[in-house]
């Protein structure tokens, strides 16, 4: 998924991922966003989100919209 970050230090977001994970798997949501104020690990959840579905599409696709 190139330059994506380590995840491996995930604490206390099980709620947030499940419920992510329900919207694009099971109600087969296109595009979900995930907003809030800076530093609370917006971009952790997306790509510890990417990575535990990624076995769900035959590509996945990591941009910077920086």
């Amino acid at each position: 998924m190139g330059a994506v970050i380590d995840v491996s230090s995930f604490y206390e977001r099980t709620q947030e991922l499940t419920q992510l994970k329900s919207w694009i798997l099971q109600d087969s949501c296109c595009l979900v966003t995930i907003f809030g104020m800076s530093g609370i690990a917006k971009t952790t959840l997306a790509t510890k989100l990417a990575i535990s579905i990624q076995d769900q599409f035959e590509y996945v696709i990591w941009r910077s919209l920086q």
